[in-house]
Parts: structure tokens; C-alpha cells; sequence
């Protein structure tokens, strides 16, 4: 009996260790910032890699809102999901905000897929240090996004208005 409890743990002890979920499925992951009511960015990425990538452009806040379309392919989709990581697994329960300075931009992430959308809304003024990965994650996938956007068509320039 003992010979058979000690086999029975030993082979406890060497099960595979369980892994995580793959992703789920998405439809697109979409990102917007605004300072002061007015748009500074935005994109989106469909799995695909296609999308787009909006940025306001002038002085000051911006005069001009220059969209350029945005051509990633599959892997491109892919590497922002992996950088927005961070912020995706923190979109469940995003930490609180700490202290807050005002006057910085903010605006959230959406992935979107067929079991619903999950968002995390952001505040740069937020000084809670667990944001700090979530901040920069959102800051690396935009800059992706921005230097894929360069070699794009511009789809639309529109003036903003004051």
C-alpha cells in the first residue's frame, strides 16, 4: 500500500504544469488619446495587419488630423498584440490611478473579438507605479504603429476645427 501511495505522489508530482490560454480570437484593437478634448492619436489593426493611424497635426494641439493607412500584415497584428500585453492582462482590473496631475493626456485601448470588447481607459497624469507597464505598452505599440504609418497612403486630412 505505502509502495503504491509513494507512486501515486511521485507521478502527482510529475504532471505537466498547465499552460495558459492562447489569446482569444480578436476583431481589432483600437487606441485613442486626446489632451484637452481634442484628438492627438489614434489607430486601429484588424488581424489582418490592416488598419490605420491617425495623428493630429499644426501647432499647438494640432490644426489637421492626417489619417494614413496602415498595411502590418498578420505578423504586424501579432507583435502589437505582444506589446500591448501587458495593458490587455491589466484590462480585467486596471490598477486605481494614485495621485493624479492634471492637464495630460489619456484615452483607452479596445480589443475587440466575438466574445465582446475589453478596454482599458488611461490618464498619463495617473502616478500609480503599477501603470508604468501599461503606459509604456500603450507608448510602444503607438510608436509601432506611427513608423509602419510613414511608408502609408494618407486616406484622409481634415482640418480640425477650434
Amino acid at each position: 500500500m505505502r509502495l503504491l501511495l509513494a507512486s501515486a505522489a511521485l507521478l502527482a508530482g510529475c504532471a505537466p504544469t498547465p499552460r495558459p490560454a492562447p489569446p482569444a480570437p480578436l476583431t481589432a484593437i483600437a487606441f485613442h488619446v486626446s489632451s484637452w478634448g481634442r484628438p492627438v492619436s489614434s489607430w486601429t489593426i484588424a488581424p489582418d495587419g490592416s488598419g490605420s493611424y491617425t495623428h493630429a497635426e499644426g501647432p499647438g494641439f494640432g490644426t489637421r488630423l492626417v489619417t494614413r493607412k496602415v498595411d502590418a500584415g498578420a505578423q504586424g497584428f501579432a507583435r502589437i498584440r505582444a506589446l500591448l500585453a501587458p495593458a490587455e492582462r491589466a484590462a480585467a482590473a486596471p490598477p486605481g490611478c494614485g495621485q493624479r496631475w492634471t492637464d495630460f493626456p489619456y484615452g483607452a485601448a479596445v480589443w475587440t473579438g466575438a466574445a465582446g470588447k475589453a478596454e482599458i481607459p488611461f490618464d498619463l497624469g495617473c502616478k500609480n507605479p503599477a501603470l508604468k507597464p501599461i503606459h509604456e505598452a500603450l507608448q510602444a505599440a503607438g510608436n509601432q504603429m506611427q513608423t509602419w504609418s510613414k511608408a502609408g497612403q494618407v486616406i484622409e486630412d481634415k482640418e480640425i476645427t477650434p
